[in-house]
Parts: C-alpha cells; structure tokens; sequence
C-alpha cells in the first residue's frame, strides 16, 4: 500500500517535470 501511492506520485512528478509547458500559462 505505501508502494503504490508512492509509484503513482513519481510518475506524475516526472510528468509535470517532463511536460512543464502544459502546467506553465507561459
């Protein structure tokens, strides 16, 4: 249970990281 979420929050961490254009208005 402490693996999943875990997972779950790198992932999206990596997608905002990976994709800063689509979450910045500039």
């Amino acid at each position: 249970m402490s693996t999943e979420p875990h997972l779950h929050f790198e992932m999206r961490v990596n997608h905002v990281l990976r994709n800063p254009k689509k979450y910045l208005p500039y």
